[in-house]
C-alpha cells in the first residue's frame, strides 16, 4: 500500500506492490488536480513576478545644486524652449535642453522637477505604444523622486533603507511639484502603462501615492487646484475596501 497525495491505491492482480503504487500516484485523480494547481500557481507567479514595478533607489545619483553662469543660461533657454513647445518636436527640444542643463548642473532641482512632468507630457501626448509609455511614466517618477532629493533631511532617512513614501513627512513646500508629479506619472503607469496583471501585481503602489497625497495636503490643501483631490478620488476608486479598512480610511 503507498498513501500519497490524499489517494491509497492496493496493487491489482499480477503486479508488483511498487508498479501499483506507482501507477496510483500517476493516475490518482487527487495528484492530477493538484498537479494541475501546482503548475498553475507557478504559471501565474512567473506571469506576475515580470509585472511588478521595481524601483532603483537613487537617492545617491543626485549631487547638491551649484549653479554657474553657463548653467543658468541653459537653464533660461530649456525654460524658454519648454514655454514655447506646442508639438513633438517643441517638447523633445526641451527635454534636450534641459538635459543639458544636468549636464553642467547635475543637481539643478528645477530641471530634474521639469524632466519629469516632460516625461509624463511626451507619454502621454505623443506615444501610443504600452511599454514604451510605461518607460516614460517611469522614467518621470525616477526624475520626480531626485527631486525631492534637494530635502537632505528626506535623503538622509531614504538613505538609511526608509522607503521614499514612508519617509514623506520629511518633504516640504519646495518638493510640492516633485510628489505631485510623481503621483501623477504613477496613476498614468497604471491607466496606460500596465496590463490588468500589473494593475493587480502593483495595486499596493496606489497606496503608496496616498501617502505622498495625503503629505500634499498637509503642505498645501489648496495645491493643484483641485488636482490632489482628483488624485485621491482616483486612489479611492482603484484600491480594494481592504486596503483602504487597513489604513484606516
Amino acid at each position: 500500500m503507498y498513501s500519497g497525495c490524499g489517494f491509497t491505491k492496493r496493487p491489482k492482480n499480477g503486479a508488483t506492490s511498487s508498479q501499483s503504487d506507482l501507477q496510483g500516484v500517476i493516475t490518482s485523480p487527487g495528484c492530477q488536480l493538484r498537479r494541475w494547481f501546482a503548475l498553475g500557481l507557478m504559471l501565474v507567479m512567473l506571469i506576475f513576478s515580470g509585472c511588478a514595478m521595481q524601483r532603483q533607489e537613487n537617492w545617491q545619483v543626485v549631487p547638491a545644486d551649484r549653479p554657474s553662469p553657463a548653467a543658468t543660461r541653459l537653464s533660461e533657454k530649456a525654460r524658454q524652449l519648454f514655454n514655447e513647445a506646442d508639438d513633438e518636436q517643441g517638447l523633445l527640444a526641451a527635454i534636450a535642453a534641459y538635459e543639458q542643463v544636468l549636464a553642467a548642473n547635475p543637481g539643478d532641482n528645477r530641471a530634474i522637477t521639469a524632466l519629469s512632468t516632460q516625461h509624463i507630457l511626451l507619454a502621454t501626448a505623443y506615444r501610443s505604444g504600452r511599454r514604451e509609455k510605461s518607460r516614460l511614466f517611469l522614467t518621470a517618477m525616477d526624475y520626480a523622486e531626485q527631486a525631492m532629493y534637494s530635502n537632505q533631511a528626506f535623503r538622509a532617512q531614504v538613505a538609511k533603507g526608509t522607503p521614499p513614501w514612508d519617509a514623506v513627512e520629511l518633504l516640504e513646500a519646495d518638493q510640492l511639484e516633485a510628489m505631485f508629479f510623481w503621483v501623477k506619472a504613477l496613476h498614468y503607469q497604471f491607466k496606460e502603462g500596465l496590463t490588468l496583471a500589473g494593475k493587480i501585481a502593483n495595486i499596493r503602489w496606489m497606496e503608496r501615492g496616498l501617502k505622498v497625497l495625503d503629505r500634499i495636503a498637509e503642505i498645501d490643501p489648496d495645491f493643484g487646484g483641485g488636482g490632489v483631490e482628483f488624485a485621491m478620488a482616483i486612489s479611492y476608486e482603484v484600491l480594494p475596501r481592504r486596503c483602504l479598512y487597513a489604513a484606516g480610511r
